[in-house]
């Protein structure tokens, strides 16, 4: 990267208040934790055991955490069960429709039974960008936001029950760009009009070209 694109990136974010590698996560270490949680239902939200982390189920289910001091060598984890898909942990770290344009998300994750994924994106508009291959082992999978703006992240099971421990996850800002719009077309506003004739035609007499 260019001395000048760097020091405008720098910038524009420090306007923001973030850097350029920004964990805009909350208790990413899972080192912080509280009671078991449990939710069975969807749509439904609650809990988790490391806090601000909460729980959501997409599809008909029951989802529990609990914290653990030491799993697998590692020290802060949190275990996930779900008997559904979709379902899982939930970070809301920035407010709808707003956050950085790009970001990258990891985690370490250990999966006893079926498969997990992660995501970051808008709100409810979130889905998966780095999913996990195999069973009992720890993987660190990687991924980038899909959606713009960035500002929620999940680590939900992937296609059907899931069983799994997370030690690590991180979300780090890359760019605060604009958006680019919908479908990528040219955001085109109008912000003058007028005639290129000496004067403007009587009322009713406007044509085309």
């Amino acid at each position: 990267m260019r001395a000048g694109i760097a020091s405008s990136l720098a910038a524009a974010l420090a306007l923001f208040g973030l850097s350029a590698s920004a964990e805009v996560l909350t208790n990413p270490g899972f080192s912080s934790g509280g009671p078991p949680s449990s939710v069975t239902g969807t749509p439904l939200g609650g809990p988790s055991a490391a806090p601000p982390w909460t729980t959501w189920n997409n599809s008909a289910a029951t989802t529990t955490t609990e914290h653990l001091a030491n799993f697998q060598g590692r020290s802060g984890v949190i275990h996930v069960t779900t008997t559904g898909a979709s379902n899982g942990l939930v970070q809301v770290w920035a407010p709808f429709n707003t956050g950085p344009s790009k970001v990258t998300h990891t985690a370490s994750i250990w999966v006893k039974s079926g498969k997990v994924c992660m995501g970051t994106g808008n709100g409810g508009n979130t889905g998966c960008s780095a999913s996990t291959r195999g069973i009992r082992k720890w993987e660190r999978i990687r991924g980038v936001n899909t959606v713009c703006p960035a500002n929620e992240t999940i680590i939900y099971s992937e296609g059907g029950p899931a069983e799994y421990y997370v030690d690590m996850a991180s979300v780090t800002v890359t760019s605060q760009r604009p958006c680019p719009p919908p479908g990528g077309q040219p955001d085109l506003v109008v912000t003058e009009f007028g005639f290129k004739v000496p004067a403007a035609p009587a009322p009713g007499n406007c044509r085309p070209g």
